[in-house]
């Protein structure tokens, strides 16, 4: 508070109300109280600014805090997750460096045992020409090189692509298997429907890793999928439309949607995912992360993309 303000309204004595001059607000009447009291303890004018201070900044959140008492749903979205089965293949830099220590390798080695019999055998055929041995009928070193190139030339190496990739079939967890791949569904959120995380609401009582639990059990009653972490993973906030705010008499602002993450092998056993159910699903997708793009909205995207580890 100014100091001439101060000495204005203590010399006032009761002259005037000093409610008049800061109304009868809740502020008004606290900045009256304490200077009532600051009078009759003798306060000095310094530490009463640093009262009123406080005193407007406490009201300023209290005021802030009535604005914001926006009504959430809470919601769970689970991130099912196929790690890689194979390793991905090597980029320009990977195999230049493979080249780099293949060849670092080889300068620093001592001979191998094959190279040592390469050499004694030529010891051998040299004795053989002078006649001072027989050949006889040994395999030689060379022999064995021979046969074990053309073994390794009729050796055909098992393709990366799968029987899904060749079919494009994206509901097949055989796809894209030096990969991640994370499943989407097609999901009826109120009156649309949108490619998202599975996701529910929250019910009463239940913590969110409770509701993520609860979203295995629905989509795979029959399998065992272990929820990691109790903390969600990320975040997502959205607002509903302005149709779909009243629910029960409430005014329903938007969802918060907590995201959870769970692993699934790609062993073998079934992996369809439940359709229909409480869920409202009708379709689903295992999607690598680059082609969650093509089906995510780009801010919905970003937040699935903090949360994944290639």
């Amino acid at each position: 508070m100014n100091r001439k303000v101060y000495k204005l309204l203590v010399g006032m004595k009761g002259k005037v109300k000093i409610s008049t001059v800061f109304g009868t607000s809740n502020l008004g009447k606290h900045v009256c109280d304490n200077i009532v009291v600051q009078h009759k303890l003798g306060l000095k004018s310094s530490a009463y600014s640093k009262s009123v201070n406080s005193t407007k900044e406490v009201t300023s959140a209290a005021a802030i805090s009535e604005k914001s008492k926006d009504v959430w749903d809470l919601c769970v979205g689970l991130l099912v997750e196929r790690k890689p089965i194979i390793t991905s293949e090597n980029n320009a830099m990977e195999n230049k460096y493979v080249r780099f220590l293949n060849q670092y390798e080889i300068e620093l080695s001592k001979k191998s045992d094959h190279e040592m019999r390469l050499e004694k055998d030529l010891v051998i055929q040299d004795k053989v020409k002078s006649g001072e041995i027989d050949q006889g009928t040994i395999q030689t070193a060379q022999d064995f090189e021979d046969t074990s190139s053309a073994e390794l030339n009729e050796f055909v190496y098992q393709s990366r692509l799968t029987e899904a990739d060749v079919n494009k079939d994206c509901k097949s967890l055989q796809r894209a298997i030096d990969s991640h791949l994370v499943l989407l569904v097609h999901q009826k959120l109120g009156t649309d429907l949108k490619w998202v995380l599975p996701q529910t609401k929250r019910l009463e009582g239940e913590t969110l890793r409770q509701v993520a639990e609860r979203i295995v059990l629905e989509l795979y009653p029959d399998r065992s999928l272990k929820v990691l972490s109790n903390a969600p993973w990320g975040f997502y906030k959205y607002k509903y439309p302005a149709g779909l705010k009243t629910e029960g008499g409430k005014s329903i602002t938007g969802a918060k949607v907590f995201f959870y993450k769970a692993h699934i092998p790609a062993d073998g056993e079934k992996t369809s995912v439940k359709q229909g159910s409480a869920f409202n699903i009708n379709d689903y997708m295992w999607l690598t992360h680059s082609e969650l793009k093509s089906k995510l909205g780009e801010n919905y995207c970003k937040s699935v993309s903090d949360i994944l580890i290639s």
